[in-house]
C-alpha cells in the first residue's frame, strides 16, 4: 500500500523583542535559539530541534538564507490494556515503547515566512512548534542578557555601542549598567505564528455558511512588511498613531453579513498572515459554524520521498517558491532596511565561520 501524502503548511513567523524584530537580534538569540542543543519537556514529552542548519537557497549573487531543522516530539507510549484475537478478550498490558515522530521546518529569514512538513504520523503540531521555538528563544535572551552584563562588570567600554547608547539616562549621560537595564533594552521576545491563507479557501469556507453573523480581524504587529490592502494599512497606521498594543476590526449582524463582500476584504490580510481571523454564524443545518486561519491555510501534499535532510530543506524552498508563482502564496512588500541586510549577512558569515572553527 502506498504511504501517505505528506502536509506541508506554510506561516507567518512573527517575532518581537518590543520595537525590535527577529533579523536585529539574530547572531545573539535567535541563531542559538536554534542551533543549541536544548530540550523543552512538558509532561511526560521532550520537545526539541535536532540536525539545524543554515541553508542558502537562493544563489551566490542572490542568497535566500534559511534555518532548517527537524523538530521532534520524544515521548515514552504506554500500553494498558490490548485485544487477544485468539481468545476474543480484553486483557491487561503493562508495555512501553519509545516513539520520536518529527516534522521538518524551514524558517526563510528575510521574509519571515515558515515552511512546515509533517515527516511521520503525529508529528508535533505547528502550535508545538510556535511555543518551543519561544521557549529556546527566551533563553536565549536571558543568555545573552548574562553575557552582556558579565562584559559591564569586567569593563562596560567592551559592551556594545548600541547598548552603551541604549543605557544612557535622560539627560544622555551614562548610568550604570545592571541586569534590569539590560532587561528594559533587550526586551522579552514575543512570537505568533500565523498560517497564511489561501484565497480558495477562504471563500470556500465562507460558502459553509448559511449565515455568516461576525467577522472579527486582529491586527497583530507585522514584520517589516507593508500591508496588502490600504484599508487595513491605514487602519493599522492609526492605531500606532494612538499607540494602541491590539487593534481589532469587527463585523457583525445577527441576520447576516454579505459573504461574497466580506471574502474579498479579507482575502488580503488572511494571505500576507499578519492578522488572525475569526468567522462565526451557523451553517446549513442551523449548527454553529465557528472558524479562524486554520480552517483556510494553505496546504501542499508532498510524497514521503526519504530524502537527506539538506535536499529536503532544498525541496521545501522550492515548493513554497512554487506557491509563490502561482499566485496561492501572496508576498507582501517588505519595508527597504539596507543596515539590516547587512547585518544579517555579516552574522551569517560570522556563525559560518565560528561552525567551521569548531568542526576544525
Amino acid at each position: 500500500m502506498a504511504e501517505k501524502k505528506r502536509p506541508v503548511f506554510y506561516a507567518n513567523f512573527i517575532c518581537h523583542f518590543g520595537a525590535r524584530e527577529l533579523l536585529h537580534y539574530f547572531e545573539q538569540i535567535v541563531a542559538p535559539a536554534f542551533l543549541t542543543d536544548n530540550s523543552r519537556t512538558y509532561k511526560d514529552k521532550a520537545y526539541f530541534f535536532h540536525d539545524v542548519q543554515l541553508i542558502n537557497l537562493g544563489s551566490r549573487d542572490q542568497p535566500e538564507w534559511a534555518i532548517g531543522g527537524n523538530f521532534v516530539k520524544s515521548m515514552i507510549v504506554r500500553s494498558e490494556q490490548r485485544y487477544d484475537q485468539q481468545t476474543n478478550t480484553l486483557r491487561p498490558a503493562n508495555e512501553s515503547m519509545e516513539t520520536a515522530p518529527s516534522a521538518v521546518f524551514v524558517l526563510l529569514l528575510r521574509s519571515h515566512k515558515l515552511i512546515y512538513m509533517l515527516k511521520t504520523g503525529g508529528a508535533p503540531a505547528i502550535e508545538s512548534f510556535r511555543s518551543t521555538a519561544l521557549h529556546f528563544i527566551a533563553k536565549a535572551r536571558l543568555d545573552f542578557i548574562n553575557r552582556l552584563y558579565r562584559i559591564a562588570q569586567e569593563n562596560e567600554d567592551d559592551l556594545p555601542e548600541e547598548v552603551v547608547e541604549a543605557a544612557k539616562g535622560e539627560d544622555d549621560e551614562p548610568v550604570k549598567v545592571t541586569k534590569k537595564r539590560l532587561q528594559e533594552i533587550v526586551e522579552a521576545p514575543e512570537l505568533e505564528v500565523v498560517p497564511l491563507a489561501n484565497d480558495d479557501s477562504l471563500r470556500e469556507f465562507i460558502k459553509r455558511f448559511k449565515v455568516l453573523r461576525s467577522a472579527t480581524v486582529q491586527l497583530l504587529k507585522p514584520n517589516s512588511e507593508l500591508d496588502n490592502d490600504d484599508f487595513f494599512e491605514a487602519f493599522r497606521d492609526r492605531s500606532e498613531d494612538v499607540k494602541a498594543t491590539q487593534s481589532t476590526i469587527i463585523y457583525r449582524n445577527k441576520e447576516g453579513l454579505a459573504k461574497a463582500k466580506v471574502a474579498t476584504q479579507l482575502e488580503s490580510v488572511a494571505g500576507d498572515g499578519n492578522s488572525q481571523i475569526r468567522l462565526e454564524g451557523i451553517d446549513a443545518n442551523d449548527q454553529k459554524l465557528r472558524g479562524s486561519n486554520d480552517e483556510f491555510k494553505i496546504v501542499s501534499l508532498v510524497d514521503p520521498v526519504d530524502r537527506p535532510l539538506p535536499a529536503t530543506i532544498t525541496h521545501l524552498g522550492h515548493l513554497f517558491k512554487q506557491q509563490v508563482a502561482n499566485g496561492a502564496i501572496k508576498l507582501a512588500p517588505r519595508q527597504p532596511n539596507p543596515g539590516l541586510d547587512e547585518r544579517l549577512a555579516g552574522s551569517i558569515a560570522r556563525i559560518r565561520a565560528q561552525s567551521n572553527d569548531d568542526e576544525t
